[in-house]
């Protein structure tokens, strides 16, 4: 049995790995439409994320019926349809938000690596640039998912 005052690193880092994984998706969509495969395949050699090819496909479906990526099939002559990904308009609220968050996540650890300090003052300087809110959560798509089948 681990001792009280162990640490994993390694089970830290999939964490973190795990939770960013949306993140980088939604900011891989937000630059245009890209195909399935591709944005696997660019996930799975990004440098520091780890994850497996696996991982993502089933990823792709959860954010897909949450409403935040809409799916469209398209025939190809060299094989299956291909299945390209976009962002809905619930998509593109949530990679800001997520972007804002972790705009000032970074941030806050920089200055924590440098020595800086903030005083509780500041602490609520963390509002969305548009509305001056502090966003949490993206409404449910109404009706059902956009996108078409499948993940």
């Amino acid at each position: 049995m681990p001792q009280q005052d162990d640490f994993n690193v390694d089970n830290w880092a999939t964490q973190i790995r795990r939770g960013l994984l949306e993140l980088c998706v939604l900011n891989m969509v937000a630059q245009g439409e890209v195909y399935g495969y591709d944005l696997v395949r660019r996930l799975t050699d990004m440098r520091g994320l780890g994850i497996a090819e696996g991982s993502i496909y089933p990823l792709l479906s959860r954010m897909r019926k949450a409403g935040l990526l809409r799916a469209r099939l398209e025939e190809s002559p060299n094989g299956p349809a291909r299945k390209y990904y976009g962002l809905t308009p619930n998509g593109v609220k949530c990679c800001e938000m997520m972007n804002g968050h972790w705009d000032e996540l970074a941030r806050g650890i920089s200055g924590l690596r440098n020595g800086e300090s903030r005083s509780d003052e500041h602490r609520d300087e963390k509002v969305d640039r548009r509305s001056g809110n502090v966003p949490s959560r993206i409404p449910p798509a109404s009706g059902s998912a956009p996108g078409g089948s499948g993940g």
